[in-house]
């Protein structure tokens, strides 16, 4: 089985335990809780897609990227993921004050705390395909998932609340963006003078 056989089959796996914990969570959580998780979870998942920016790809697509490409874009990530995150916190103010969505806006309050971490890694995870360690990589993503699902499910056996599914979310790209920058080093700010020299 080549590389690209087992990186295929890594990503089939990690699919395969997502949707098992959702089935899960949906039956022992109820249908509100999940709806709840699920406008939250859109929320960080379009978000992603705006401090990522593409950049990722670009990166991997370029034939030489240079140290200064990396780094413009941790720092593109890094300032994106802060607006964004201060937008969410706003968001969670409003609705805390003016509906009665308490859980929700908790949710949009301490999103912060996933957003900035998953930008950590998205530049890191950009010279970690560009070194071609695609199964390193999914290895990372499949033990962040595994070590998610197991605290989640853990804290839903003695209080079955949305906190689980937070705890999920929260680990998944914490564990897995830790791997990446403990693999690939935290990149420097694009304002460097080192990286403009090389």
């Amino acid at each position: 089985m080549n590389r690209r056989d087992r990186s295929i089959w890594y990503q089939i796996i990690i699919a395969l335990i997502n949707l098992a914990f959702g089935l899960y969570s949906a039956r022992f959580l109820g249908s509100e809780t999940i709806g709840i998780f699920a406008i939250f979870y859109f929320v960080i998942s379009f978000s992603n897609v705006l401090i990522e920016a593409g950049l990722t790809g670009a990166i991997i697509r370029t034939s030489r990227p240079t140290e200064l490409m990396f780094n413009t874009a941790y720092t593109i990530n890094m300032a994106v993921s802060i607006i964004i995150s201060l937008a969410c916190v706003i968001v969670g103010i409003l609705l805390h004050e003016l509906t009665e969505q308490r859980t929700l806006a908790y949710l949009f309050i301490s999103s912060p705390l996933i957003l900035i971490y998953s930008s950590l890694s998205f530049a890191g995870i950009a010279r970690l395909l560009k070194k071609e360690e695609v199964l390193l990589y999914y290895k990372f993503k499949l033990s962040a998932v595994v070590i998610a699902v197991l605290l989640s499910v853990l804290y839903m056996s003695f209080c079955p609340t949305i906190t689980a599914l937070w705890i999920y979310q929260f680990v998944n790209i914490g564990m897995l963006a830790s791997c990446v920058i403990i693999y690939t080093g935290i990149p420097k700010f694009a304002f460097d003078q080192n990286s403009f020299s090389e």
